[in-house]
């Protein structure tokens, strides 16, 4: 057996054991009653009603009862798991999809490694690296969501147009989008960076135009006519706009109005002043010994020592020169 043959199954049995501990964690963490409404039951009771025929309306949304899931994120990728629950009915289908999804991205940043010119021990280090990774973990352990296939595929599209391999990378950009809409705009920013800095014009050129098309699609055709309103993410936008196309304009013709958005004095100056009115917090988190950098470690101690005299406000955690103060008004957990 070669050396490269070993490392190579090294990395396999690497993906194996990742896949082993993500599946048991997920398992043992639903089994003690811990996963929610959002978003597993979505998907889950979606995914079974697409194996039986059925229309894909969740059923349990107080604000949009009987809503379609395409008319969520228009997660096409949905039908074809749909298909799992053809050998066996079961919600643990999409722990096991999600657990691999994650542990195999260890194959294309193994290979990504390589092509960069690191050696194999320190490849297999990146591989290691990412698989201890907490964010890696955290993501399989909350729930399941469907953009978590997206991580790998994202990984084997940089791969493949590195290596110039156009249907390979066109199927890995379409799987990608497939997802979740919004995952369009990340295709468009890789795209961007493929022609920009990895001098692959034609792959750079393809990603931006699939990725904007397909936004547009999604976005003012798909989610539109299977929920009957826009896209969610527009409320939280709407200091832009009450649509997607007018919030684009006003990104590009209005910028000052996201600049003001974003530097407006009281988000500036949070907690950085002694003399910020207080009451408008329920929860107010100090730490002294960290102030930060529009802070200081004497303001901090000036709005601890006048929290401490406020009949408002009640010290509920003390430690390390971390203090949290909570407002007397809200009720307080039962210990």
């Amino acid at each position: 057996m070669t050396q490269e043959h070993s490392e190579s199954s090294m990395v396999n049995r690497f993906v194996f054991i990742a896949t082993l501990i993500f599946l048991l964690c997920s398992i043992t963490r639903h089994l003690l009653f811990c996963s929610t409404l959002y978003d597993l039951s979505w998907f889950s009771q979606s995914t079974y009603l697409i194996s039986r025929g059925i229309p894909p309306l969740v059923s349990f949304i107080e604000s949009s009862p009987n809503l379609h899931i395409l008319g969520d994120h228009a997660s096409f990728i949905l039908y074809p798991l749909s298909l799992l629950h053809l050998i066996f009915p079961s919600v643990y289908w999409l722990f096991l999809v999600q657990a691999l999804a994650l542990a195999s991205a260890a194959l294309p940043i193994w290979s990504l490694s390589l092509e960069a010119g690191l050696s194999r021990s320190l490849s297999i280090a990146v591989v290691i690296f990412y698989l201890l990774n907490p964010i890696v973990f955290n993501v399989n352990l909350f729930d399941f969501h469907p953009e978590v296939i997206a991580l790998p595929t994202f990984f084997w599209a940089v791969l493949k147009a590195r290596q110039s391999r156009f249907g390979w990378f066109i199927a890995t950009v379409l799987l990608i989008l497939s997802c979740k809409a919004v995952l369009s705009l990340t295709v468009i920013s890789m795209g961007l960076w493929l022609w920009l800095f990895e001098q692959k014009k034609v792959y750079g050129m393809t990603a931006i135009g699939l990725g904007g098309a397909w936004f547009m699609i999604a976005t003012q055709f798909i989610i539109p006519h299977f929920s009957g309103e826009q896209p969610a993410a527009v409320g939280r936008y709407a200091y832009l706009g009450d649509s997607i196309p007018q919030i684009i304009l006003n990104l590009i013709l209005k910028p000052g109005i996201v600049l003001s958005h974003l530097f407006t004095g009281d988000k500036v100056a949070a907690l950085g002043s002694e003399n910020i009115d207080l009451s408008q917090f329920k929860y107010i988190l100090l730490n002294q010994r960290y102030p930060g950098q529009r802070s200081s470690s004497e303001t901090i101690a000036t709005l601890k020592q006048r929290l401490e005299i406020d009949p408002a406000f009640d010290r509920i955690y003390d430690q390390s020169d971390v203090f949290l103060f909570m407002a007397s008004t809200i009720q307080k957990p039962v210990s």
